[in-house]
Protein backbone atom coordinates (compact mmCIF):
# COMPACT_ATOMS: atom_id res chain seq x y z
CA UNK A 1 0.00 0.00 0.00
CA UNK A 2 1.28 3.54 -1.00
CA UNK A 3 0.68 5.81 1.60
CA UNK A 4 0.74 10.16 1.34
CA UNK A 5 3.38 11.46 3.48
CA UNK A 6 2.78 14.72 2.06
CA UNK A 7 3.09 16.11 5.78
CA UNK A 8 6.62 14.84 6.53
CA UNK A 9 8.31 17.47 8.55
CA UNK A 10 5.05 19.87 9.67
CA UNK A 11 3.68 20.06 12.99
CA UNK A 12 0.47 19.81 14.20
CA UNK A 13 -1.28 20.74 17.79
CA UNK A 14 -4.65 19.16 17.96
CA UNK A 15 -6.67 19.81 20.62
CA UNK A 16 -9.14 17.25 22.11
CA UNK A 17 -6.58 14.74 20.64
CA UNK A 18 -6.88 12.17 23.14
CA UNK A 19 -10.06 10.68 22.30
CA UNK A 20 -12.53 10.73 19.88
CA UNK A 21 -12.72 12.57 16.64
CA UNK A 22 -9.96 14.51 17.77
CA UNK A 23 -7.80 11.40 17.92
CA UNK A 24 -8.74 10.09 14.95
CA UNK A 25 -7.95 13.52 13.32
CA UNK A 26 -4.11 13.29 14.87
CA UNK A 27 -3.77 9.93 13.58
CA UNK A 28 -4.84 10.76 10.24
CA UNK A 29 -2.43 13.14 10.42
CA UNK A 30 0.50 11.13 11.71
CA UNK A 31 0.15 9.08 9.22
CA UNK A 32 0.77 11.64 6.31
CA UNK A 33 4.03 11.67 7.89
CA UNK A 34 2.70 15.16 10.37
CA UNK A 35 4.22 15.52 13.58
CA UNK A 36 1.80 15.34 16.30
CA UNK A 37 0.95 17.76 19.35
CA UNK A 38 -1.76 15.63 21.30
CA UNK A 39 -3.66 18.04 24.13
CA UNK A 40 -6.70 16.45 25.76
CA UNK A 41 -8.33 15.12 29.15
CA UNK A 42 -6.45 11.91 29.79
CA UNK A 43 -4.67 9.93 32.06
CA UNK A 44 -0.88 9.75 31.27
CA UNK A 45 -1.26 5.92 30.54
CA UNK A 46 -3.31 6.95 28.06
CA UNK A 47 -1.03 9.55 26.57
CA UNK A 48 1.98 7.20 26.82
CA UNK A 49 -0.22 4.74 24.98
CA UNK A 50 -1.08 7.02 22.28
CA UNK A 51 2.32 8.60 21.87
CA UNK A 52 4.23 5.15 21.19
CA UNK A 53 1.98 4.14 18.83
CA UNK A 54 1.95 7.08 16.46
CA UNK A 55 5.57 7.15 17.31
CA UNK A 56 6.45 3.28 16.19
CA UNK A 57 3.90 2.88 13.49
CA UNK A 58 3.92 6.30 11.91
CA UNK A 59 7.67 7.00 12.47
CA UNK A 60 6.35 10.50 13.93
CA UNK A 61 7.74 13.31 16.52
CA UNK A 62 4.78 13.13 19.26
CA UNK A 63 4.52 15.43 22.24
CA UNK A 64 1.49 16.28 25.03
CA UNK A 65 0.01 19.31 26.33
CA UNK A 66 -2.39 18.85 28.64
Amino acid sequence: MNVDRSLEGKTAFITGSTSGIGLAVAEQLAVGGCNIGLNGFAISEQVEEISSRFQSEYEVEVAYCG
